[in-house]
């Protein structure tokens, strides 16, 4: 155990940990920036934290440790054989979830002799933050925490299908068979349940992925944090802009619900005449059915498809822009873009299911009950009319956005949270 001593003079004893972070990457959303930001938050709270990951990360994680270095942290690299991992990049996402599966027992062999020559009080498995899939690092013979995961229980019901075009009906069914397979008749996921001590969820949606007989020791937890350090991009307030400026991004895929809001963004033009712009950031497989969908809208002049933005600062650049920030996922873990977005003093629009009922309160933004297609779209483009002629009122909503992101969301309070959950297992 390392032991810092604190200013008054207390001697703390960190844990000796052992983390899983796959995905582990610095100055990065999403699940990267997940494993980056968990691991050195333990570490900073005295922690002595070892972390297996990949060896593609090594670069951009070598080079921000250079620049600013964090004591007690240490990265172990790990890649199967190269055939697999030039046979992943020739795939898709099914290629990756095979890798990765296969990618544990590679781990569970580095964690076993790591653990022999560091002999860890406890193992952690953060990223991938899913909840159908094995963890190597949980099978040694130390205390294991499993999260935060998630993933079973962000599904499409099937009421919701037609909001999706065809082909991506048959990779939401597919996806439904992998996952509750893996769930139920997998050993090495059961043996991940069963060797956990605790199980985070990364939201209370969640803990219904978890069977009944593992439920008692599971628990949600904030997963995805921002620091009142950053600085986002300064900009008007929200109802400032001459004309009604929406900013939406995320990799671009059909779960996410960018056709509904451009659908939305069409309908609301024309309900209104006004003059208003649509901004959306990131790419993916999903932007040439948004491309044909925008033009037979006939609103190209109104949307920008901004592409992949190449760091944070761009991202916080245009949401800065934003009156009004729009991501009406059907379906998704607790999405990066929303609380990146809050933190820039931005109300949001999304939908009132998932992750995002749960993370955006009331007073922030607007949130859309799901019952049919054509109804959330109408809701939708009646919320951008609500939003042109309110503009007032946006600006309070931005506010409060902002002050819940850092009042529930800061790493410092995930990291107090990382500690206790340490100490408390640690000492079983």
């Amino acid at each position: 155990m390392r032991c810092p001593i604190k200013e008054t003079g207390t001697i703390v004893c960190g844990m000796k940990v052992l983390m899983s972070a796959y995905a582990c990457e610095p100055d990065s959303g999403s699940e990267p920036g997940v494993g980056w930001n968990w691991a050195v938050q333990a570490a900073l709270l005295g922690h002595d934290v070892h972390v297996i990951t990949r060896a593609n990360n090594r670069v951009p994680i070598e080079a921000k440790l250079r620049d600013e270095p964090v004591g007690g942290l240490t990265f172990h690299y790990y890649d199967l054989p190269s055939p697999a991992v030039a046979w992943k990049k020739r795939g898709g996402y099914y290629r990756l979830l095979i890798y990765y599966y296969f990618w544990q027992f590679g781990v569970w062999q580095l964690a076993r002799r790591l653990h022999e020559h560091q002999r860890f009080d406890l193992t952690h498995h953060v990223t991938f933050v899913n909840d159908w899939m094995p963890s190597g690092v949980g099978w040694i013979r130390a205390p294991f925490i499993w999260g935060p995961v998630g993933g079973s229980t962000n599904v499409l019901p099937d009421q919701l299908q037609d909001f999706i075009p065809p082909q991506a009906r048959r990779y939401e069914r597919l996806r439904r068979i992998v996952q509750r397979s893996m769930r139920s008749a997998d050993p090495f996921v059961a043996l991940t349940r069963r060797r956990a001590c605790v199980i985070l969820t990364f939201t209370r949606e969640a803990l219904g992925g978890i069977p009944a007989r593992h439920r008692s020791k599971a628990r949600a937890v904030v997963h995805i944090g921002v620091s009142s350090s950053e600085t986002p991009a300064e900009g008007k307030e929200p109802g400032a802009n001459a004309t009604l400026t929406i900013v939406s991004g995320s990799r671009l895929v059909h779960w996410k619900g960018f056709d509904l809001l451009v659908e939305a963004f069409a309908r609301y033009l024309q309900i209104s005449g006004a003059d208003a712009r649509l901004l959306i950031t990131g790419d993916g497989p999903f932007r040439s059915h948004l491309e044909r969908r925008i033009r037979s809208l006939g609103i190209e002049e109104s949307v920008e498809l901004l592409g992949h933005l190449p760091n944070r600062a761009d991202v916080y650049r245009v949401i800065a822009s934003a009156d009004l920030y729009a991501l009406p996922t059907l379906r998704d873990g607790p999405p990066v873009a929303i609380l990146e977005a809050m933190l820039a003093g931005r109300p949001i629009l999304c939908l009132d299911m998932g992750s995002t009922a749960e993370m955006v309160p009331d007073e922030a933004g607007f949130k859309v009950s799901v019952h049919d297609r054509s109804q959330v779209v109408n809701d939708l483009a009646r919320t951008l009319v609500w939003a042109d002629t309110h503009r007032e009122e946006l600006a309070g909503m931005g506010r409060a956005a902002r002050r819940y992101a850092l009042d529930r969301h800061d790493w410092k309070l995930i990291g107090e949270t990382i500690d206790s959950l340490y100490r408390e297992v640690g000492h079983q």
